[in-house]
């Protein structure tokens, strides 16, 4: 499984409503509304089954994380490290 993150760019209610019914425990809110989903599949897939690519859930941008590094919050990290690879 890969890790992604998504960017809301309207409608951030719609999209967060979207991402908590299809990813309870595989998607991490971070400090500012945007989201980390653990998902099978492509960043294309992944928006269509968020709705997001026919505008139903708002929109976003949703992008594949390859690597991370930062400083951040501890559960940001341990939810990272618990669903990377």
């Amino acid at each position: 499984m890969a890790v992604f993150m998504i960017v809301p760019t309207s409608d951030p209610a719609k999209l967060d409503t979207a991402i908590q019914q299809q990813f309870s425990s595989d998607a991490l809110k971070l400090p500012r509304g945007e989201w980390l989903v653990k998902f099978t599949g492509t960043t294309q897939e992944l928006s269509s089954q968020l709705n997001i690519t026919n505008g139903e859930s708002g929109s976003a941008v949703v992008v594949g994380i390859l690597n991370y590094f930062g400083h951040a919050p501890t559960n940001i990290w341990e939810w990272l490290q618990s669903r990377w690879g």
